[in-house]
């Protein structure tokens, strides 16, 4: 019989490298509970990369650049999709877009 977190495992490997990962994605499937510590048992093997708490990162490595990290834009539009949350760009954002 497989794990929560090796069943984990399997779907990651299913999606692209450089996708953010959320609990909430697993939510449904597992419990959150499982999900939670499956993530942080693949994160403490080096499989996802942790950015904060509650998101983590399947990452695309590069040999001579080493992991690349998504833009803060991605990682603030699957956190918005996860909270149902609405970005609305302020200060200096809006000179620059």
């Amino acid at each position: 019989m497989e794990s929560v977190k090796e069943k984990i495992r399997a779907k990651i490997k299913s999606r692209n490298k450089g996708e953010i990962i959320l609990p909430s994605d697993y939510e449904l499937e597992f419990s959150m509970e499982n999900t939670k510590k499956a993530l942080l048992r693949l994160n403490n093997e080096g499989f996802i990369e942790r950015l904060t708490r509650g998101v983590y990162l399947y990452p695309e490595k590069n040999d001579v650049l080493g992991v690349l990290y998504p833009g803060i834009e991605t990682i603030t539009q699957e956190i918005a999709k996860r909270d149902n949350a609405r970005i609305i760009p302020t200060g200096m954002q809006v000179c620059n877009l």
